[in-house]
């Protein structure tokens, strides 16, 4: 993640290409764990985090306080659940194989990447 913040520094283009390539090669991983042992990859995949990280901060301006606030809401939306937001998350979990890992820490990320976007654009 560090790497991604200072590649965004850097060049955003290189930024956005690193993020799709690092998406491609996660799903990958975790595709394959999840084959080699169903029973034990689901609880034991962080990938699907660095996943909904990236997603949270794609097409965000590169600036230490939205980070951080990001990380933080981040940490909000996939560990902090209303009810109906529960049952949502649950029956994405359900999905099979990669789908039922991913697409929970992806739709955080979507809210969260959401949320930094609604708030730099009324803030100017």
């Amino acid at each position: 993640i560090i790497a991604l913040c200072i590649l965004a520094h850097l060049s955003i283009v290189l930024f956005h290409w690193a993020l799709i390539l690092g998406m491609i090669s996660l799903l990958v991983c975790i595709h394959f764990a999840l084959r080699f042992d169903l029973e034990n990859a689901r609880s034991a995949i962080v990938l699907d985090k660095v996943m909904g990280l990236m997603l949270a901060f794609w097409a965000v301006p590169f600036r230490w306080r939205i980070m951080i606030f990001g990380f933080l809401l981040f940490y909000i939306f996939n560990n902090v659940k209303t009810p109906t937001y529960n049952k949502f998350i649950f029956k994405m979990e359900k999905l099979p194989g990669v789908l039922g890992v991913v697409l929970p820490d992806l739709f955080s990320g979507l809210l969260v990447n959401i949320s930094l976007q609604v708030m730099l654009w009324a803030l100017g």
